[in-house]
């Protein structure tokens, strides 16, 4: 399989492992909902007495938040930190980067905060052109297990922030006419959680996110359009902060299968959403042991 990135703290992790139905918010946003590419990682555990390990990735980058090159401009950096607080408690921090190019990126691929999925009633097609992106990221966890046991009881404390700055040249075809604008981005976001486990098998949890976008276009050439009308025409004028707030709670009879039921509200400006999921999730054979 394709291996995922390092960055962040749930990038790494596998989606059975993910202690709600779906990504964050952010996670969506930046990187389609996991980061994920071909390439060579690099890790380096400090021979210290707290855990502290250093790590690197030279990847592709084709995977969004880049697109098509020449297939080894993904470049990524991590460092974390941690240790225990007494008998019950542990802690870790880390901080990561991520920067790659492209020369061409579809929008079909561009994360969004809120996922609409739109008919379009006439052909109409953006792409972004030789761009360049960054991205950087800090995390903290917090984990509690008032008996010492946390297979009885525990509570994990749980945050993410994300900011992902681009630059590019956006090309927008619409039937005959187009429109040629220079193009910077910004988009940062963020999501908290806490998760406890009150029994053996049953957990609770809240998740609160949100995802601000900042576009800013200059025109370069146009044909039949006008700026305006390109703007919302591909909704990247929209300024709204995204948000979403989930609860869920999950039954866990044995180590092999989860039976979770979830709740999401969503808004941004006047729209709002809300999703009700019920999920059973099951595997089978040996898996490997999971992360902090």
């Amino acid at each position: 399989p394709t291996p995922l990135s390092i960055i962040g703290y749930m990038n790494s992790q596998h989606e059975h492992s993910w202690s709600f139905y779906d990504a964050p918010l952010v996670y969506t946003a930046m990187f389609g909902k996991t980061l994920y590419d071909d390439g060579v990682q690099g890790r380096w555990l400090a021979p210290t007495d707290f855990y502290l390990e250093f790590g690197a990735e030279v990847t592709r980058g084709d995977s969004f938040p880049g697109g098509e090159n020449d297939g080894h401009d993904g470049r990524a950096l991590f460092a974390k930190i941690g240790n225990d607080l007494g008998q019950n408690a542990s802690w870790q921090l880390g901080v990561s980067s991520y920067s790659t190019e492209f020369l061409e990126r579809s929008a079909d691929s561009h994360g969004h905060g809120h996922e609409e999925e739109h008919e379009e009633e006439h052909a109409a097609e953006l792409v972004f052109l030789d761009g360049e992106v960054d991205i950087t990221g800090i995390d903290a966890v917090f984990k509690w297990a008032p008996t010492g046991n946390a297979r009885n009881q525990q509570l994990i404390l749980q945050a993410e922030y994300f900011q992902r700055d681009e630059e590019a040249t956006a090309e927008f075809h619409e039937e005959d006419a187009e429109i040629l604008s220079k193009y910077e981005g910004e988009h940062s976001g963020y999501y908290v959680q806490a998760v406890y486990r009150f029994h053996p098998t049953w957990r609770t949890g809240v998740r609160y996110g949100e995802v601000e976008p900042e576009n800013q276009f200059e025109e370069l050439e146009s044909d039949g359009i006008d700026m305006e009308e390109f703007l919302e025409e591909t909704e990247l004028g929209s300024t709204e902060t995204t948000k979403r707030r989930s609860v869920m709670v999950e039954y866990t009879p044995s180590e092999f299968s989860r039976i979770r039921l979830q709740y999401n509200h969503r808004d941004w400006g006047e729209n709002k959403d809300e999703l009700w999921v019920l999920q059973y999730s099951m595997s089978l054979g040996s898996h490997g042991a999971h992360s902090y």
